[in-house]
């Protein structure tokens, strides 16, 4: 449950869920009891609530991710976590990549490029231009 509020009958949830749950229905209703919520309620945080559920034990789910921490660090560990999925950056592709393998690659293919510029540098004019095309048309190529 992230950022938990409480309604006014006693029952919690998560705001998002919640402040969703009024946005849609015309008579929204606790999900729990069914009492009535009204779409003008302010939902405030519990921060009690919160506190306890942010000390709580829990690990990244993550497949092949071994992160173990306290829940309100969750959220920090998923930025930066390697086996988070993230769509590859490249136009026209729509693969899902994991985040650490993408940065990887990334690196592999800056390092090559960056090899290459070099080693052309030092070839006369002509045949340098005859070499740097296709590394031009190369740069575009997404691998996934």
């Amino acid at each position: 449950m992230v950022k938990p509020v409480t309604l006014a009958c006693g029952h919690s949830g998560c705001r998002h869920c919640l402040a969703t749950l009024i946005g849609i229905e015309t008579f929204p209703k606790c999900p729990l009891c069914k009492a009535p919520i009204g779409t003008d309620v302010t939902l405030h945080v519990n921060v009690a609530l919160d506190d306890i559920i942010g000390d709580f034990n829990v690990k990244c789910n993550k497949s092949g991710c071994l992160w173990k921490g306290k829940f309100h660090e969750h959220e920090q560990h998923l930025k930066r976590c390697g086996k988070f999925q993230t769509a590859c950056a490249n136009d026209g592709c729509g693969e899902m990549v994991a985040r650490r393998g993408w940065q990887h690659t990334l690196r592999n293919v800056q390092s090559t490029n960056s090899l290459a510029s070099n080693a052309v540098e030092k070839l006369p004019g002509n045949l340098s231009r005859s070499i740097l095309l296709p590394f031009a048309q190369i740069r575009g190529y997404c691998a996934h």
